[in-house]
């Protein structure tokens, strides 16, 4: 008896030892996936100088495994400064300045590990734990302000994406990819004909000079103002060969006048538009400053009546 009841016991323990170890190994944790599921690797556009850019992005992740926080950083990019990114094109020293934001309420500029020091400066989110793939979608702001004037080209830059697990301080990467960001700056020449130091505006593109009563040496200024993305010239042409002529085109007095364009006297007289400038583009937002007048010369015995001409002013790319 002494004995049966000793291989009871070992049995009992035995099936004691096996029961626990079902039991260890049915809590222990399960292996964590996390992946960039989809992202627009390559944003383009082009640039209008009046109007900001503002371009919504979004970046899925997929998950599996137990519960995760997770968050999405971005580099600097060429410039090497999170707070100043920079588009840029070979060969040329102009760039456009960018940013990447989290959205445009909060604003605050995506950053990655060397720079971020709280959650707002990355792309947060939370999987909770799933035997099977979820995905969660994030979303971010590529924006350029508004009067931003550079040479015609391409320009460019690109920053590396990275996907980690838990938090900043205990960040453990899991994906990456790189996005480039590429706009494209037309050739644009613009002209605007406004009153001696106004700014420049693209929709004033006629200046009337109302003489009155003429008498000889009366003057009226002005000022031509170009804006350009690349080498010009602007040209002018006088409907009249340098002369203001009656409205009556029956008679044929006339009112000569000089024309002075940026410090010199341009002679009209031709039947073609005279190239009077070769700028060196791009100019600035603001536009391009060029000084012009008209003087009434003596005019003699010319039959009372109105007098007018018509000179038109044309800026075209090189």
């Amino acid at each position: 008896m002494v004995r049966e009841v000793t291989i009871m016991k070992r049995s009992i323990a035995v099936l004691w030892v096996f029961t626990l170890l079902f039991i260890v190994q049915t809590t222990a944790g399960a292996a964590v996936t996390l992946r960039i599921q989809s992202i627009n690797k390559k944003i383009t556009l082009t640039y209008g100088i009046d109007s900001a850019v503002e371009i919504t992005e979004t970046i899925t992740v997929k998950h599996r495994g137990d519960a995760t926080p997770f968050f999405i950083t971005f580099s600097a990019g060429q410039s090497g400064s999170f707070e100043s990114r920079e588009l840029s094109a070979t060969g040329s020293s102009d760039s456009f300045n960018y940013q990447l934001y989290d959205n445009m309420v909060n604003k605050n500029i995506l950053k990655d590990l060397t720079g971020a020091t709280t959650d707002s400066d990355v792309l947060a989110g939370f999987f909770p734990m799933s035997s099977g793939w979820q995905s969660l979608t994030v979303s971010y702001v590529f924006y350029m302000p508004a009067n931003q004037f550079v040479g015609a080209g391409k320009y460019g830059d690109s920053v590396e994406v990275k996907l980690y697990e838990s938090t900043l301080s205990s960040a453990v990467v899991h994906d990456n990819e790189t996005v480039s960001f590429e706009a494209q700056m037309d050739t644009i020449a613009e002209v605007s004909l406004v009153n001696t130091g106004m700014p420049f505006n693209p929709l004033q593109t006629e200046l009337l000079f109302d003489f009155g009563i003429l008498e000889a040496g009366e003057s009226f200024s002005g000022d031509i103002m170009v804006r350009a993305s690349a080498l010009f010239t602007l040209s002018l042409q006088s409907g009249n060969r340098g002369v203001m002529a009656n409205t009556d085109r029956s008679d044929s007095s006339i009112v000569p006048y000089e024309f002075i364009f940026n410090g010199s006297s341009v002679d009209l007289t031709g039947n073609r538009p005279i190239d009077v400038l070769i700028g060196a583009g791009p100019s600035d937002v603001n536009g391009l400053r060029y000084p012009f007048s008209v003087i009434i010369q003596p005019y003699g015995m010319a039959t009372e009546g109105t007098y007018e001409d018509t000179i038109t002013v044309t800026v075209s790319t090189r």
